[in-house]
């Protein structure tokens, strides 16, 4: 297989038909050649012979017949989800995530490991070695994957990997860069590594893998098996770090594959003022654990100083007990968010933006600001049309986009 899509212009005519009737049978479940042509405006002598086909690759069965309106039956079609498999694989705030899926997404096994430990050093907060542990894990992952399902590695069709980073696709590496430094100038947060992770995977495996970025892959996630049909601008947040952008329903990657980071160098902060602050780069954790410490260390009451290692999870966690450090951090972390959101808004005019990385576990509490700050500072018209709702993928939404890129690669190559 070649590289996942980014755009209907990346496809013969040959893989884009192919990839619009297996997606319709595959959202549609149980449907016939005539809803097919409906749904993807293609005349039904097109659709038969592409479902032809497909019957004889073992891709698509007759399943039998329909009620039928006047006139012969027709057969009802439907996706053999088991004529192959996929691995998706990806991080979370706390956890790698590894899931199996047949064709159609049904989940055959998932499992999640622990990340291993961040090795720091004084210039950088992610080391050399932390970035190889961390995808010498996930291989490990996909390894283990593949022994508890029990599935014959040979129907395995392909290994998605959502990781953070802009991906080179000609030079097969990733590189993680950690903040935005002032121009000209060392920033202690600067850091590049370069991994040939499409290699070692498929050193490993000998099965064909895609990298992608890890918002990236959430958002199609999404817009695959999370959303209704029909949505085609989507921005998936993934928490303060960067977004996944879908556009007129097709992944949006940018020139370079790396669209969607809504980071800015702030050139006033040295001067105390900071205008731009809001669209700084921030972890996961929206830079709750940090002022958690602060906080803490000045006195003020909260469950947290009970515990031992802070979270976000477990910060969460105690606001939603009533926690009031941890409700205002929370809140905060809303408000910030919700200053990236109103921006992309504004700028994207996009029908839903999902709240992932698992902010979203905040439910309420993180919604609310994000949605005031939205409807405030975006224009009426922009935030009348958005819709702003947690991802309903929790966790696995990185592993499941990637998992949903491979099965559209082998959907086109059909």
């Amino acid at each position: 297989m070649r590289r996942v899509y980014s755009t209907d212009e990346d496809l013969t005519d040959r893989e884009r038909k192919n990839l619009l009737i297996l997606e319709a049978i595959r959202r549609q479940r149980e449907t016939t050649k005539t809803e097919i042509s409906k749904l993807t405006k293609l005349n039904i002598v097109t659709i038969s012979n592409y479902v032809n086909h497909f019957i004889e690759e073992g891709l698509v069965i007759e399943k039998g017949f329909d009620i039928s309106g006047g006139g012969r039956r027709p057969l009802l079609l439907e996706l053999n989800p088991k004529v192959g498999y996929v691995i998706g694989l990806g991080l979370s705030m706390s956890n790698m995530v590894g899931t199996l899926t047949d064709l159609a997404g049904g989940v055959i096994t998932d499992l999640k490991r622990e990340k291993p430990p961040v090795v720091a050093t004084r210039n950088s907060p992610l080391s050399q070695e932390s970035a190889e542990a961390i995808i010498h894990g996930l291989i490990q992952l996909a390894s283990d994957l593949i022994a508890e399902s029990k599935i014959d590695i040979t129907k395995i069709k392909g290994i998605g990997v959502g990781i953070p980073g802009i991906i080179d696709e000609p030079g097969r590496t990733v590189r993680w860069t950690s903040q935005i430094g002032a121009p000209g100038k060392e920033s202690p947060y600067d850091v590049s590594i370069a991994i040939s992770v499409k290699d070692l995977f498929e050193n490993r495996f000998n099965i064909p893998t895609f990298i992608e970025n890890d918002a990236t892959v959430a958002a199609f996630g999404v817009l695959w098996l999370g959303l209704e049909p029909g949505i085609k601008n989507l921005i998936y947040m993934y928490s303060g770090v960067g977004c996944g952008i879908i556009i007129n329903g097709e992944v949006y990657r940018g020139t370079s594959g790396g669209a969607g980071e809504v980071t800015i160098y702030d050139p006033f902060e040295e001067k105390g003022n900071h205008p731009l602050g809001p669209l700084k780069m921030v972890g996961l954790d929206m830079g709750m654990i940090e002022k958690a410490r602060d906080a803490i260390a000045k006195g003020i009451n909260s469950s947290l100083k009970h515990v031992p290692e802070l979270s976000a999870k477990k910060i969460i966690e105690a606001a939603k007990e009533g926690d009031t450090l941890a409700t205002e951090l929370v809140e905060d972390a809303g408000v910030a968010l919700g200053i990236k959101i109103a921006f992309l808004v504004n700028f994207v005019n996009p029908e839903v933006v999902v709240i992932g990385g698992g902010m979203e576990e905040a439910g309420s509490i993180i919604l609310e600001p994000i949605k005031r700050i939205v409807k405030k500072s975006s224009f009426s018209e922009h935030a009348a049309d958005v819709r702003i709702i947690p991802s309903q993928l929790g966790e696995n939404a990185v592993a499941l986009g990637a998992a949903s890129l491979v099965i559209q690669s082998a959907f086109a190559q059909a």
